[in-house]
């Protein structure tokens, strides 16, 4: 059946924000015949984009179609067995006695074998610390009618009491023969001798003083100067012998441009955990309050060295504690992974909210092309935050929802001071954040001096059709993008805590009245235009 043709209108895009100027483009509508609600293109989003679409003076979005378990190439599987039930290997489920040991017992059983951990409703009251250390491990409750209790409050900082937990190990730096480019797959080596298709790697250079330099943060980044640090993780997936070496292709593009100059390299990388989830159960480790003050970034659930796991349904709840605390510290931290997913959950109500790294609710550190998709986080203090180190790319954040962050300075008692999810140190590098209702909001700018010498924290991040009553405070370095933010959001373009501005200025782009951004999810769309046939 043919289509009725609908009008093309290119409008000049136009929005509201405070101490900014416009730094968007030209979208177009297309009006459906008769009137109605038009749909509106974003000029870097056209219905004909590609991935390698020119860029319009140097300003595109990247492919974030690669976030998720198995770079959203495949469904969270429905693992069923073998099982093994941890009332059979004695936990008892009544809040009463310490069941550490039964619960370590049938993880253990299933690390030898594979297979799932199931925790039968009722309340477990683990007063030790759980690991999950090989792959294909899923543990596995009846919904939040199961619950862990984690009771561990002493000498608990820098620690999780739940982690999954892989070994990284990388080998020697491979020198890069010529730059790599950014949405490129490929990269040039002397040889392709040592490497294989399927092999995971590294891929980063040194951050050179004239690397600082060219992002005007000389004095001011200092805690991973003159080291090598990975940016991207990849895998890959062909080697073509040429007259002077080898092109390395990849599976994932590349998120920004590497040189030689400043000692681009790959690296073979091993250890990863693999195939392993948490499911359908309820976490706390929340107890007293004035407990939880003492100890600093103390998270819940840590995932570290993983790749292809994820989190589903997952919900922090309150058990025991003198309030409504569902966690001490931190909820969920992803560390070091990649192609991991974590949805259909929620993190809330951290008793520590202070400075030192608390009250990081749902963090990634050094992940490459994570999902993180219809997650709720309220009451902590970054409800949403990358933090700590290059290399945090391709990490979208789906139709999540955050209110009721806030900062405490001073003892726990005292009033917070508002705060929001952001980018928190060291250059994330075209992340999304893809919808979503943001009642507090989002930070992407120069944190100057803040957390050792933050400075820049993001660039070329994307903010898609972002909704809610919160403020995004955005001057990325380079460019970023503000795509279709609700009316009521308020969107401030300035340079943050930093004397050097992230120019050129933010590109902006409000969806005219009458109109709804096309398509609603970035992240969706450009995953279905990648996987069509």
């Amino acid at each position: 059946m043919k289509l009725p043709v609908m009008a093309l209108v290119p409008i000049m895009s136009f929005y509201a924000c405070e101490s900014c100027n416009n730094g968007g483009g030209i979208g177009t509508i297309i009006t459906p015949p008769g009137g109605g609600t038009s749909q509106y293109y974003s000029e870097l989003y056209p219905p004909d984009w590609t991935p390698d679409r020119a860029a319009l003076g140097g300003r595109f979005l990247h492919d974030f179609s690669y976030a998720g378990y198995h770079n959203g190439e495949a469904e969270l599987p429905s693992v069923t067995g073998p099982v093994f039930d941890v009332t059979d290997f004695g936990a008892a489920n009544n809040d009463t006695g310490d069941q550490t040991s039964a619960f370590q017992t049938a993880i253990d059983a299933a690390e030898v074998a594979g297979g799932v951990v199931l925790v039968p409703a009722g309340t477990y009251r683990i007063d030790g610390m759980l690991r999950v250390e090989a792959s294909n491990v899923i543990i596995r409750g009846e919904g939040t009618a199961s619950r862990l209790n984690f009771t561990k409050v002493d000498g608990v900082g820098d620690q999780a009491h739940l982690r999954f937990v892989g070994r990284r190990t990388v080998g020697a730096a491979v020198a890069l023969t010529s730059d790599i480019t950014s949405r490129d797959h490929t990269l040039e080596v002397p040889s392709g001798h040592g490497l294989s298709v399927g092999d995971h790697v590294e891929i980063g250079w040194t951050i050179t003083p004239d690397f600082v330099a060219d992002h005007d943060m000389t004095g001011t980044w200092g805690a991973f100067n003159d080291t090598w640090q990975s940016f991207f993780q990849r895998t890959i997936v062909d080697i073509t012998e040429t007259a002077s070496g080898a092109v390395i292709t990849v599976d994932v593009p590349h998120r920004y441009d590497g040189l030689v100059r400043d000692g681009v390299a790959i690296k073979l990388r091993s250890g990863y955990l693999s195939e392993c989830g948490l499911e359908r159960i309820g976490l706390t480790n929340a107890h007293d309050k004035g407990d939880a003050k003492d100890n600093d970034r103390n998270h819940l659930v840590r995932m570290d060295n993983v790749r292809d796991c994820w989190v589903d349904q997952v919900q922090t709840v309150h058990v025991h504690g003198d309030d409504d605390g569902h966690v001490q510290s931190g909820g969920i931290k992803l560390f070091q992974s990649k192609s991991v997913t974590v949805r259909d959950s929620g993190f809330h109500n951290a008793q520590n909210r202070l400075e030192r790294g608390n009250g990081y609710l749902v963090e990634v550190s050094q992940v490459s092309d994570v999902l993180i998709d219809n997650v709720e986080a309220t009451n902590g203090r970054h409800n949403f935050i990358q933090n700590w180190g290059f290399g945090a790319t391709g990490v979208v954040f789906k139709d999540c929802y955050s209110e009721g962050s806030r900062h405490f300075s001073g003892p726990l008692s005292w009033p917070g001071l508002p705060a929001f999810s952001e980018f928190h140190h060291s250059l994330a590098t075209a992340n999304l954040i893809d919808g979503g209702e943001w009642e507090d909001g989002w930070k992407a700018e120069n944190r100057g001096e803040w957390s050792s010498g933050a400075g820049f924290s993001a660039t070329e991040n994307v903010f898609w059709n972002v909704g809610g009553n919160g403020k995004i405070t955005s001057d990325q370095y380079g460019w970023g993008y503000i795509i279709g933010a609700d009316e009521d959001m308020n969107i401030q373009i300035s340079p943050g805590l930093g004397a050097v501005d992230g120019a050129p200025e933010d590109w902006v782009e409000e969806v005219p009245d009458n109109a709804v951004l096309t398509p609603q999810s970035l992240y969706d769309s450009q995953l279905e235009k990648r996987l069509a046939p």
